[in-house]
């Protein structure tokens, strides 16, 4: 089903509109987990997502480049990616591996040890 609210004297009332022609079957999406990958199948395929994938595993920081704009760089590569792709341990990884040697240094001492050993979330 779905939902239109509408704006009038009533504040936001809901009124019941019939099926979208795209929708071939009700009842068919019955779990939050077969609606995610319809959509993921539908708006974000395998191959777009197997690209970004790489492009994030094999992060590195550019010539020159400060922390925070390889962040923001990073970080928007992330954004393209469904939540739920990427675990955080595994961007935290790939951040702190593309990194050059210099910058891995002033991370560990700003986190107070190796940033490879603590976990993503202290992190």
């Amino acid at each position: 089903m779905v939902f239109r609210f509408m704006h009038g004297k009533r504040s936001l009332r809901r009124q019941v509109l019939p099926a979208q022609d795209n929708i071939n079957q009700i009842g068919t999406l019955t779990t939050w987990l077969k609606v995610c990958k319809a959509f993921n199948i539908k708006f974000f395929p395998t191959a777009m997502a197997r690209e970004l994938k790489i492009k994030i595993a094999t992060f590195s920081e550019e010539d020159n480049e400060l922390l925070h704009e390889a962040w923001e760089r990073f970080h928007l590569l992330l954004a393209q990616v469904p939540q739920h792709i990427y675990p955080d341990n595994l961007k935290v990884t790939s951040f702190y591996q593309g990194l050059s040697i210099i910058t891995k240094i002033l991370v560990d001492n700003a986190c107070g040890g190796t940033l490879a050993h603590k976990r993503a979330l202290k992190a």
